[in-house]
Parts: structure tokens; C-alpha cells; sequence
């Protein structure tokens, strides 16, 4: 398994010779001039312990520095980071090769979880050992021949799969000349243009890459009886043109990159959720849901706790700011995966890649009649609000405030320009020509300021009972907020408070009596 990996950074190696003592295996070493010996086992303890151990020789400090950047790297993607670590062994192949060693323990064997996880992990560890010995060298970032990092044989499996994908986004009705409610066909790959951009941007490259196979895996999950999936966050966010538009480079270069590649666990595709940001700590599916799924765990994630981006989402699987933050500090998207994912394992599908967008030359992708993605706002209208609304058809514009007379109902996923704010609970729209008078907590300002995470309605057991505190220990009441109004959510500071703006106002209020909407 280390051979392509070795071979790809142009690193000499020579493998223990069958049938040779440990005395005899360290002679031919010597002799064949090696400038690094590791020797590699597994552990056993009786079931009773795991985890992983690098040693040297007490007093070697050639082998305890080469020890040092094994551990560093296995930290990357062994999920029990406080289970590594380096000590001194006085073994004969940690005391007598001439040049330094790394005597690894990997992992306890009679020990089901690191087993489990060993066996289904080996290419990533081959690559990880790889690239500690690379590191070692110094040509841990070395360029690969051709720019590309060793690729194993594709395994046959099966051809290119069909997404059933029905629009919800204006943008994507817009894109492809097609009404809200509409159902369009893509391949796989093809899709996943328009999803990597749209889930990272054009986040760093390792990003997009971990990105696209954890899409492209959640996909086939979902589609794998030929269902139907939405272009919304429900499922994940499908963003048509930006498939097509080339300054998100990186986002179509990682599905082209990763073409056929999704995660499995189990000889079954996995479920590979994620999210904007965790917070810092990952929450197992059977905490914040209910079903069970063995490598969705809960654990630290010092990666999006680096990142400094509070929680936003959901807690499970991968966190995309902390995917983000790995990459650019070096990260290679197997091990960021592996870090989400615990237990899975890439496979590689024989499929056609995706055409890269070219000037928008491709006819899959290129907008009929070079229509824009959105309409020109009114200059009688303040900004255009997106329909949010729970049900695919419910957003009533009414005749007046006391909804006397519904004038037209608006589908989810529209856009209606806003032309006045009546109060917290009403706006003045337009729609097709109609003006009337809309809920506000529906509508989801398509400009809406940065710093705004989502809005948030207030649901309390009084009329008048929603505290603005100048701070999360409360301190002084800076407003009260009246019940079924609508604040803006700026942080979700922890999982009790929230600071929020109303009208102005910003201060710190209790979560348990805001709902998302």
C-alpha cells in the first residue's frame, strides 16, 4: 500500500527482506545504506487498551525529532487524538540501526474499534506514513509529478448516476428557463459544479475537494433508489450559475479532481452530513438526532475551534469552516475527510468527469438567451425578499393588514420586491404586478446585511416578555421584544444565548424562545 505513495515523492525505500532476524533485518539496512529505519506493528493488550505510540531509542534525538513529525501527521487522521503519543522504547530496531528510527506501534489490534478502524483506513494511513517519511526528508512538499498525488486503480463499479432535482430557487428557474416546482435531470458530476461553489465557494482547493466527494457521496445516498431531491439546503444547495461561472475555479477543478470518488463504510455509501460550522465540537447523529450512524461522532474539532466561526447549522459530520481552515493550513482533503468521517473509506467510481465551464460554452450549462440570473429591481422598491415560507404555495399578499381579501399567493422560493416596512410584522410587496401587504417573518431580504446568521421569530408565553440584556449574564434590560416578532440573529454565542438586533437594538437574549425562520 505505501509503494505508489513513496514512489509519487521519490523516496528510495527498501522493504525487510522475508526471513530475516531483527539483527540480520537491521545489517541489511545498514548495509544497503538507509538513511531512515521504521519499523511498523500492531499491539495487543488483551482487548483492554488502543491507540498509537511512536519510539526511540532514550537519548536519540535524530529518531525523537523523526517521531515527532509521525505523530504530528497520524494526529491528522487517527479520530482519538489523546490516544498518540511518542516515547522511548529500548527495543533492538529502536537501539541499533545506524540511522534514526521510528519504532510504531499503530494500533491495538485485539482492540475492535482500532481494528475497525485500521482495516478500513489503510490507504489513508499508507498516505499518511508517506508523507511523514516525505516530511522527514524534506520533500513533504515536494510537487508530485504532473502537480497529482498518487492515484490506486479505479475500481469498476457503475456508470455515471442521474439526479432528479426539482427547483425551489428562482435562480435556478431563471437558469434554465424553467418554472418553480420543475423537476431537471443532471448527471452526478454535472451537479456537483453547481453544489461545491454554492456549499464553500471558492474556498481553498483541499476544501473543495472534500467538498465535493462528501457531496457527491450524501447524493448518492439520498438518489440511490432514483428519488428526488430539491436545489435547497433541505438537501444541499444547488446553485446553477455558478456551475457555469469560471471564477469559482477551485470549486469545478475539485469535482473534476475527485470524479467518482465518495465515501463508504461498510460496503455501503455513507452519509456524509455537514454543515457551516459546528462551533468547535462535533455531535454524534444519535445525540442531536435520533438514528445511530457508527462514524458520525461526537468529538472535538479544534479545526473550526481555530476557525473562530460560531455554530451555525448543525453539529454532525463535516464542518465546512473547519474543512476550510484545515486546507489552508495544509490539511489534505483525504485526511480532512477521514478527521469528519472516522471509519469510511474512499472508493472511486468509473465515471465521466465533468466539463469544466468555459465561457459559458458548455449547452448543458449555458443560460437560454443569456437571460440574468435574477430581475431588475423596481426603482420604486426598496430590495427584493426571498419567499421562505414552510409550505411550497402559502405566502398570501393581502388586500390590507387585517387580511381581509387574499390578493395572490406567492410559491416558495420567489422573489417579490419589498416597497415599504409597515411595521415588525408587515411589508408592502409586489409580485407579477399584484401589490399588498405580506407577513414579513416570510420574507428573507436578498441583501440582507453580512453580519445577520438568520432571522428569528420570537416565541414566548407572554405578549411582552422577550428581554434584549446588554450581556449574556443579563446585567441591564436594553428593550423588551413583543411575542411573533422577528429579530435578527447575529451569533449564536452558545447554546443558551444568542445575540440578536431588533429594530436597532443589539444585545444578548435566551435561545430556547427564538425559532428560526
Amino acid at each position: 500500500m505505501l509503494t505508489p505513495f513513496l514512489d509519487a515523492y521519490g523516496v528510495e525505500y527498501r522493504f525487510r527482506p522475508a526471513g530475516l532476524s531483527l539483527s540480520q533485518s537491521v545489517k541489511d539496512a545498514t548495509d544497503w545504506g538507509a538513511q531512515l529505519y521504521v519499523p511498523m506493528h500492531t499491539n495487543a493488550a488483551g482487548g483492554t487498551a488502543m491507540g498509537t505510540r511512536f519510539g526511540f531509542y532514550p537519548g536519540r534525538m535524530d529518531s525523537s525529532n523523526a517521531c515527532n513529525i509521525f505523530k504530528k501527521n497520524w494526529l491528522k487522521i487517527y479520530p482519538y487524538s489523546e490516544k498518540v503519543k511518542t516515547g522511548t522504547y529500548t527495543f533492538y530496531e529502536a537501539k541499533n540501526p545506524v540511522c534514526p528510527s521510528v519504532y510504531c506501534e499503530l494500533v491495538f489490534h485485539d482492540n475492535i474499534t482500532d481494528a475497525t478502524w485500521f482495516h478500513q483506513n489503510t490507504d489513508t494511513i499508507a498516505r499518511n506514513i508517506a508523507q511523514s517519511i516525505a516530511d522527514f526528508f524534506g520533500v513533504g512538499s515536494k510537487p508530485i509529478e504532473n502537480n497529482e498525488e498518487p492515484k490506486l486503480p479505479a475500481t469498476e463499479t457503475k456508470d455515471d448516476h442521474i439526479v432528479n432535482i426539482k427547483l425551489t430557487k428562482q435562480e435556478n428557474a431563471y437558469f434554465y428557463k424553467k418554472n418553480i416546482g420543475d423537476i431537471i435531470s443532471l448527471p452526478t458530476e454535472q451537479y456537483l459544479l453547481g453544489v461545491v461553489p454554492a456549499e464553500v465557494g471558492n474556498a481553498h482547493i483541499e476544501a473543495c475537494k472534500a467538498q465535493a466527494v462528501a457531496a457527491r457521496s450524501i447524493v448518492r445516498y439520498w438518489t440511490r433508489s432514483g428519488a428526488t431531491i430539491t436545489d435547497s439546503s433541505s438537501h444541499q444547495s444547488y446553485r446553477a450559475p455558478r456551475g457555469a461561472n469560471t471564477a469559482y475555479g477551485n470549486a469545478h477543478k475539485a469535482v473534476v479532481e475527485t470524479a467518482g470518488q465518495v465515501l463508504m463504510y461498510g460496503g455501503k455509501v455513507a452519509q456524509t452530513y455537514f454543515a457551516d460550522s459546528n462551533g468547535g465540537k462535533m455531535v454524534a447523529s444519535k445525540e442531536h438526532w435520533s438514528a445511530d450512524i457508527p462514524y458520525l461522532v461526537t468529538k472535538d474539532d479544534p479545526w473550526t475551534k481555530a476557525s473562530g466561526k460560531p455554530y451555525n447549522g448543525h453539529p454532525v459530520g463535516m464542518s465546512q469552516q473547519g474543512a476550510i481552515w484545515a486546507a489552508n493550513n495544509g490539511v489534505k482533503y483525504q485526511d480532512i475527510l477521514a478527521f469528519y468521517y472516522p471509519g469510511t473509506m474512499i472508493e472511486t467510481e468509473n465515471v465521466k468527469p465533468a466539463t469544466m465551464p468555459s465561457g459559458n460554452n458548455n449547452p448543458e450549462t449555458k443560460p437560454a438567451e443569456e437571460k440574468p440570473t435574477q430581475p431588475v429591481l423596481s426603482s420604486d422598491a426598496l430590495y427584493f425578499a426571498e419567499v421562505i415560507t414552510r409550505n411550497p404555495a402559502s405566502l398570501n399578499i393581502w388586500s390590507n393588514t387585517k387580511k381581509n381579501r387574499s390578493m395572490k399567493i406567492v410559491p416558495r422560493g420567489m422573489l417579490v420586491e419589498v416597497l415599504q416596512i409597515i411595521d415588525g410584522t408587515w411589508a408592502k410587496v409586489r409580485f407579477e404586478g399584484v401589490t399588498g401587504y405580506s407577513d414579513r417573518q416570510y420574507l428573507k431580504r436578498q441583501d440582507e446585511p453580512s453580519d445577520v446568521m438568520y432571522m428569528a421569530k420570537v416565541k414566548t408565553r407572554f405578549p411582552l416578555s422577550l428581554n434584549i440584556w446588554q450581556n449574556p449574564n443579563k446585567g441591564k434590560s436594553l428593550t423588551k421584544v413583543p411575542n411573533k416578532e422577528t429579530v435578527e440573529v447575529l451569533q449564536e454565542y452558545n447554546y443558551t444565548w444568542a445575540k440578536i438586533r431588533y429594530k436597532g437594538t443589539v444585545g444578548y437574549s435566551d435561545r430556547q424562545y427564538l425559532e428560526k425562520v
